[in-house]
């Protein structure tokens, strides 16, 4: 099933056209936890990387595709999803291809997740996403709408609202915030409660500087909560923390 859905993505693609040249954005970063969705994934820490490259398309679009990975960096996971055990191991792997345009002002995406799971018990599955987003008064709201159809058949949708400061002319800050909702099924699978409502709230903070014309790098600060009682108790009920906080820093290079 993601094999065909990810076909038939790249195959509308197409049809748009392909204009070139492509430009590849790569990053490298550790964080000191990895958390999805206001669950922690990983508690011990984690290298992670993406290499991703955009082409634009013939109707003013971007044809965008990226592989994003995550390796635990301890055998030990903490209080967490991810199994213990793959220190050094890559512990997920997700494939993203997605079109996006600017229509009127505002900025749209649809696309594809796959994500992929190799040294862990659970199995891989697939999101359908489309989302939305402008600037307003210095400020960038936005939201996004996931479905998995593959294993879960469930929906979670993110809303969230950022702001922008420039420091210098190489050094900016931001600050953003979203707020989560989710199905009783998609609550079922990731926070072993099927009850719908708000789920995660996530308050992070981040200074970038860009060291040349290709490399920058960042650090940011994240805090997350999960808001419905019934989610909180499920997590906390599994041996895990519905409130985390968690740094990490990255190198960032475009071409």
């Amino acid at each position: 099933m993601k094999l065909l859905s990810i076909a038939l993505l790249a195959t509308a693609v197409a049809c748009q056209g392909v204009k070139s040249p492509p430009s590849v954005n790569a990053n490298l970063g550790a964080v000191s936890q990895y958390n999805f969705r206001g669950v922690p994934q990983n508690e011990k820490g984690a290298v992670q990387s993406d290499l991703g490259v955009s082409l634009p398309t013939d109707n003013e679009g971007t044809l965008s595709i990226n592989v994003w990975s995550n390796w635990d960096l301890s055998n030990d996971s903490g209080d967490a999803v991810l199994p213990s055990g793959n220190g050094g191991k890559l512990s997920e792997i997700d494939l993203t291809g997605s079109w996006s345009k600017d229509i009127g002002g505002m900025a749209f995406e649809v696309g594809l997740i796959s994500y992929n799971f190799p040294n862990a018990a659970g199995g891989s599955t697939t999101e359908i996403f489309a989302s939305f987003g402008w600037d307003k008064w210095g400020l960038s709201p936005g939201f996004t709408l996931y479905h998995d159809f593959d294993q879960v058949d469930g929906s979670y949708l993110n809303g969230s609202i950022s702001k922008s400061f420039t420091i210098d002319e190489s050094t900016s800050a931001d600050l953003s915030l979203g707020l989560g909702f989710t199905d009783k099924d998609h609550a079922s699978a990731y926070y072993g409660a099927a009850e719908s409502g708000l789920s995660d709230l996530l308050v992070t903070g981040s200074v970038g500087h860009q060291y040349n014309e290709r490399t920058s790098v960042s650090a940011f600060l994240s805090i997350s909560q999960i808001l419905d009682s019934g989610l909180e108790d499920a997590v906390e009920a599994a041996g895990m923390e519905a409130g985390n906080t968690w740094a990490g820093v990255s190198v960032g290079w475009s071409f």
